[in-house]
């Protein structure tokens, strides 16, 4: 057999072994998660200062993070106003513990807790501010939840709603990005 024809075996079996990984990492998303549409992309923890401004995060707040990952970003906007109560909802169980590891590393402040849940299960009625960095498919299929559960004020990175015109638009940073990943969108429910 010749070199040429060796290497388009080895190319072809990679690629069966590439999309066999694949499929497995997705069907174990799914066996995880429940749902594949909510990948873990952290929100830099820079933008925490600009975020608690957005969402004018007041002393007595209970402020929400939806998919909380492994929670440092709420650790991070829980020190701009340490007078408010902060909660994150993850239902990946792996990073619910990342986040309770990162929490007693942090000290175990007492205005942070991590549920670990399916949010869109969730009651937000509790919460006065919300915090999302969601896909926009994710965020379009809690918007009825948001319009019925929750009075406050909303803030999403980079993914809108369908039916409703963000109050505000806040640049995070210069650079574009990819998918709008540089805006926050600001949302008042009544």
């Amino acid at each position: 057999m010749g070199v040429a024809l060796e290497t388009v075996f080895l190319i072809v079996e990679l690629g069966l072994l590439t999309a066999a990984i694949f499929f497995f990492m997705r069907a174990a998303q799914w066996f995880v998660y429940g749902r594949v549409d909510a990948p873990f992309v952290p929100t830099p923890t820079r933008y925490a200062h600009i975020v608690v401004e957005a969402l004018d995060v007041r002393k007595g707040d209970t402020v929400y993070e939806l998919g909380s990952g492994d929670g440092r970003f709420v650790l991070a906007y829980a020190k701009c106003v340490p007078d408010a109560s902060y909660i994150g909802i993850e239902r990946n169980p792996f990073l619910h513990a990342v986040a309770l590891v990162r929490k007693r590393i942090a000290g175990n402040p007492p205005n942070v807790e991590f549920r670990r849940g399916d949010f869109f299960k969730a009651d937000l009625s509790g919460a006065d501010k919300i915090y999302a960095y969601l896909l926009t498919s994710v965020m379009r299929e809690l918007e009825s939840k948001f319009e019925s559960e929750f009075s406050g004020r909303l803030a999403s990175r980079a993914f809108t709603l369908a039916q409703k015109e963000p109050s505000s638009i806040i640049a995070l940073g210069d650079r574009a990005g990819a998918h709008g990943q540089h805006k926050l969108f600001v949302y008042d429910f009544e």
